[in-house]
């Protein structure tokens, strides 16, 4: 009797420490670091300029707050801001002069399975306005 006992609770004590790793793997590894952010403009116009932002974690790409910069001899000028659609799109109609120019979007705090994240930030290479 005292057998079939310690064999139930050694079942029983597997069972947990099987359910405790599937519940730990089932939480994504991106709730417990900072989720890169990669941020591009891929088209600029005298009009307009346009890009992405875009990260592993979805919830980073959407509601981004990006600002545009116009890259002068002493300092960046900022000529415009938007902020992503859902799909992590950006668009800034401003009249650009020619000149090189970037964007940058700030870190954002966000929750994932109720968890804290904060989706680093990024600033896109230099793209180049004739």
């Amino acid at each position: 009797m005292k057998q079939a006992k310690s064999r139930l609770a050694r079942v029983a004590l597997a069972a947990v420490a099987a359910l405790a790793v599937t519940v730990t793997a089932a939480v994504p590894a991106h709730a417990a670091e900072k989720p890169k952010t990669k941020v591009k403009i891929t088209k600029i116009k005298s009009s307009k300029a346009k890009g992405t932002v875009s990260s592993k974690v979805r919830r980073c790409e959407k509601a981004r707050k990006v600002k545009l910069y116009l890259i002068d001899e002493y300092t960046n000028i900022r000529v415009g801001k938007a902020k992503t659609k859902r799909s992590g799109k950006w668009k800034v109609k401003e009249s650009l002069e020619p000149g090189r120019y970037y964007a940058k979007a700030k870190k954002k705090k966000i929750r994932v399975h109720g968890k804290k994240v904060t989706c680093k930030a990024d600033e896109s290479p230099a793209a180049r306005l004739r």
